[in-house]
């Protein structure tokens, strides 16, 4: 049984929205830092971190986040780790499901509020799980060695149907931030899950009315290595540019020859 208090308000009766998740209770504790996950059957994901408990209802320390990439269709639930990612604290009620209204949903990982769009998946083609492995010959040896480990990866084209210039446009721009996606999928569907960056999109018109099959390039990616967005709010930047005795010069410095990607991902608001 939780020993915290968890609260998801609104649960989004659509996947553009976000699932804002509030945790308080003695495992939060003033700006301490924690880690969340999603547990989605035996599967655990990775959600963000670490977060800062510096939001407040009523004095009362609160842990909030905003999950723009959970699951449809199913039901899940969140754990609460300590700040070393190792340490469970604590586990929620059952969230859920957030219907997908019977549709794929892409979102791009950096942006995701501002970046998603729900498809009608046609195809997968050319679906290609590289080796990752090298045959050679040995002087004396009758057959070829194999050195390697385990497959890649699988790369291929996701064709996507629009039924108007609107859908075209959302879908294209769901993926045109040149960064990683996420493809949610609903149960039972015969394409997975999965985190893609996109390649060249192709388009095929179909008819006079506007509608197209877009041919998607892609090459799957661990999701472990995406940097989350974390937005570093003016007062969590102020305290700690105070705790490291930094001025305004300072933290102007600080980012000198960086991009606002670097800023964006900084952990601290002080430094890249």
């Amino acid at each position: 049984m939780s020993t915290n208090v968890w609260t998801f308000n609104p649960l989004p009766a659509d996947p553009h929205d976000a699932v804002r998740v509030y945790v308080t209770g003695p495992s939060i504790v003033e700006g301490a830092q924690y880690n969340l996950r999603r547990v989605v059957g035996t599967l655990h994901e990775s959600l963000v971190g670490p977060i800062v408990a510096d939001a407040y209802v009523d004095g009362t320390p609160v842990l909030f986040v905003e999950d723009y990439l959970y699951p449809l269709d199913t039901v899940y639930a969140y754990e609460l780790l300590d700040a070393t990612n190792v340490n469970v604290l604590d586990r929620s009620q059952d969230v859920g499901p957030v219907p997908s209204g019977g549709y794929p949903w892409l979102k791009d990982l950096i942006y995701p509020a501002q970046r998603s769009a729900r498809i009608s998946i046609m195809d997968i083609t050319d679906r290609t799980y590289a080796a990752r492995f090298t045959p050679y010959y040995l002087v004396g040896a009758k057959y070829p060695i194999t050195a390697g480990d385990v497959r890649s990866a699988s790369t291929g084209t996701l064709t996507v149907l629009c039924r108007s210039h609107t859908e075209r446009d959302d879908t294209i721009e769901a993926l045109s931030s040149g960064g990683p996606v996420q493809l949610r999928t609903p149960c039972g569907t015969v394409i997975d899950d999965m985190f893609f960056t996109p390649g060249d999109i192709a388009e095929t018109r179909l008819g006079v009315t506007g509608a197209c099959a877009l041919s998607i390039d892609f090459t799957e990616v661990s999701p472990t290595d995406i940097a989350p967005f974390r937005a570093i709010s003016y007062a969590t930047q102020t305290q700690n540019a105070i705790a490291a005795g930094m001025k305004y010069a300072g933290l102007r410095d600080a980012f000198v020859y960086h991009t606002y990607r670097d800023m964006s991902l900084s952990q601290s608001g002080i430094a890249p």
